[in-house]
């Protein structure tokens, strides 16, 4: 398999086009104390000659609270064989496995370029945990790839697979695409899908104010169109994933607001963590199947 990301019409982006995007929220992370999240970002910036990848300031609550509260989503789950797809550098499935190797699973899915960099990491700050967490090489969008990811986990436990930072990405049509494949994974066991992707449109115009021109630099060096791909509310978004067979659940990211390290860490005051992250959302899905 080639670094391509496929896409509908025979188009093909680059990974060389998306994997920044995976640096910055690195970065983000780094202000946080998610575990190995600053060992990670450190790592990451030593072998890239010390380009920071600066994410801005105001986006390290957000990503902070999009990790926790995705850790909340799947904790209630009670579920241990865990697929995240797209997990580029997150570390949840490094501090995971450090905990709870015995009693499941935790696949990492995500393109060639990215495992390799990930497994040579992680080989620098924690070696033990390349014999418990699982990372495959693949595309999202084609079936068979998340097919074969998935088919690492126990096939009668249920399952829980993560989306962190991949949908907004993607059109219509390749949101459509993942929905089904996720959809077959979870098929035979059961489970659930969380994901904090659903992008809205006023969350773009807040970053806007933030971050002047942020979404056309995203568009030139990602290939993709976030403004274009953005629902208009969360009902929307609700009635899209509905219509594919899901049940879906929508928590705020306000919820885990208290248990905020970055903020401090930046100078940014409650009002201000409370205005950055006020449209953002973590879905939790389950197939109205199972």
């Amino acid at each position: 398999m080639d670094d391509k990301l496929s896409l509908p019409g025979g188009l093909e982006r680059s990974f060389e086009k998306i994997s920044p995007t995976a640096l910055l929220t690195a970065h983000g992370r780094s202000f946080s104390d998610i575990p190995f999240a600053s060992e990670m970002y450190i790592e990451l910036a030593r072998r890239k000659g010390g380009d920071t990848f600066d994410a801005g300031r105001y986006l390290a609550p957000r990503l902070e609270s999009r990790h926790l509260l995705t850790d909340d989503a799947l904790f209630h789950t009670g579920s241990t064989q865990i697929l995240e797809v797209a997990a580029g550098f997150s570390t949840r499935g490094l501090a995971w496995v450090s905990r709870n190797f015995r009693r499941g699973k935790y696949v990492e899915f995500d393109l060639p370029d990215v495992i390799e960099t990930k497994r040579t990491v992680i080989r620098f700050i924690e070696p033990t945990a390349l014999g418990h967490l699982y990372l495959c090489r693949g595309d999202a969008l084609e079936a068979n790839d998340m097919a074969k990811a998935a088919r690492i986990l126990h096939p009668q436990l249920q399952r829980a697979v993560i989306t962190e930072g991949l949908m907004m990405y993607l059109t219509q049509e390749e949101r459509i695409k993942l929905a089904e494949n996720v959809k077959a994974a979870l098929e035979r066991s059961g489970g659930v899908w969380i994901t904090s992707d659903v992008m809205i449109k006023k969350m773009l115009e807040e970053d806007e104010i933030y971050s002047p021109g942020k979404m056309e630099r995203i568009r030139t060096e990602t290939q993709s169109d976030i403004n274009a791909n953005a629902f208009d509310n969360v009902g929307e978004a609700t009635e899209f994933f509905t219509s594919l067979g899901f049940d879906v659940q929508v928590r705020y990211f306000s919820e885990v607001a208290g248990r905020l390290r970055s903020p401090a860490r930046l100078g940014i005051d409650a009002q201000e963590v409370q205005r950055i992250n006020r449209h953002s959302t973590v879905f939790v899905m389950r197939p109205t199947s199972n």
